[in-house]
């Protein structure tokens, strides 16, 4: 039996830098994050086994002698003016993709340009890449867009983790909707290139494992890639999740995570299976 380990296995890097800010700042403060930090559960759980509070709200008991930490998807204004009207310290933890996705929308706010964002309409990251302009559109299929009408000039950004491809069909679609079309690529290198992986490694084995929280967007696009060239595939968020007997003798499995999916959850994942297959299992990465 073969495990083939995509290359791109664990944190991406805006979300190594969040955990990395909170786990520094929680070795001296208390930290509270304004919404789940990442989208991974067991990772918030082992911040919140150091002390480490999620909040949803900002209000007067909200306890000044701590730091508050700004979600790695980023947050709207309003959030912004209330913590420096209240007063309360922060650091900013916002992934500096979301950033710039987020800087765009800002400017074409002040040229007074419609704003198409392609994403998820319930994700935080797009709703608070949406509150930085007030003339916007937010498209979650290929369907949408194709109803909206004409325009003489638009702009367009994508929530960070979406599919390359997909964002193409939505560009090619308004070219022919408007005179004038403003495109900027907000979508990050790593999602691209795990994504890629995805296809190339779904496409070697029987079973391909996806790794990564069930609310993790990222992680169910890779999920639906794969599903595209293998038809044996798991979205599991731990090992808990793996029924080892539904791994016929002599399979080659795929393992791939999301950007949000610590390392302790595959080498977890590794370790249960040496167990079980011990001499019979070979780990390798996907060259």
């Amino acid at each position: 039996m073969r495990l083939i380990l995509s290359s791109n296995i664990g944190f991406c890097y805006g979300v190594k830098r969040a955990v990395g800010i909170v786990d520094e700042l929680s070795s001296e403060y208390k930290v509270k994050t304004f919404g789940p930090l990442i989208h991974n559960p067991q990772m918030i759980e082992r911040l919140r086994a150091k002390g480490v509070q999620t909040i949803d709200s900002l209000n007067d008991k909200t306890n000044k002698e701590c730091k508050i930490v700004i979600r790695s998807h980023g947050v709207g204004p309003d959030t912004y003016n209330l913590l420096n009207k209240m007063g309360i310290d922060y650091i900013d933890a916002t992934c500096p993709f979301v950033k710039n996705a987020q800087d765009f929308v800002k400017r074409k706010n002040r040229e007074k340009i419609t704003v198409l964002i392609f994403g998820d309409k319930q994700h935080p990251e797009v709703k608070a890449v949406m509150s930085y302009a007030k003339d916007i559109v937010v498209a979650e299929s290929i369907e949408e867009v194709k109803a909206l009408p004409n325009f003489k000039k638009i702009a367009v950004v994508s929530q960070t983790t979406q599919s390359k491809q997909l964002f193409r069909e939505v560009v090619m679609v308004l070219l022919d909707k408007a005179v004038e079309v403003d495109i900027y690529n907000s979508i990050c290198g790593a999602t691209e290139s795990r994504q890629t992986e995805a296809e190339k490694l779904s496409c070697m084995v029987d079973i391909m494992l996806i790794v990564g929280g069930k609310n993790s967007a990222n992680t169910r696009r890779l999920y639906t890639v794969c599903q595209n060239h293998c038809e044996v595939c798991y979205h599991i968020e731990t090992v808990r999740d793996i029924g080892f007997d539904l791994f016929p003798k002599n399979s080659t499995i795929g393992l791939i995570t999301g950007a949000s999916t610590p390392d302790f959850i595959v080498d977890e994942i590794i370790d249960a299976m040496e167990r079980e297959f011990g001499a019979d299992l070979s780990v390798e990465t996907l060259n």
